[in-house]
């Protein structure tokens, strides 16, 4: 069995990069793939998730959500690259142009508003 990595540095998409989505942080097996739409929890059985939370990066760089990853095994990965989720308490877990989902112990500082934020 490999060991957790920590590497938390975001992946943030520029010109002629690969469109490619990274499950990192503290997980069994670090993995990167080539975007495709579908559901996430078979990635992050890949993984094998040792924390309890995501943190959800866009491709520029410029927003992230912490989403408990009980949320995140029922979320889908759109055609477009969009996080889909049911019934979520904001539309900002919505995160467009996914590109890293780093994995890690408890809730992290995200860019969700203050005011967004306090329904989650």
């Amino acid at each position: 069995m490999r060991a957790m990595t920590t590497d938390s540095s975001p992946r943030i998409r520029t010109a002629g990069d690969p469109d490619t989505i990274t499950i990192s942080g503290l997980v069994t097996n670090e993995i990167t793939v080539g975007r495709r739409s579908g559901p996430l929890a078979t990635l992050l059985g890949d993984a094998r998730p040792g924390g309890d939370h995501g943190t959800v990066h866009s491709g520029d760089g410029l927003f992230l959500a912490s989403i408990p990853l009980d949320v995140l095994r029922h979320a889908m990965i759109s055609d477009d690259g969009r996080l889909e989720l049911d019934n979520t308490p904001t539309k900002c877990w919505l995160v467009k142009d996914v590109r890293q989902i780093e994995i890690t112990d408890g809730r992290q500082a995200d860019s969700l508003p203050d005011e967004e934020r306090a329904k989650t």
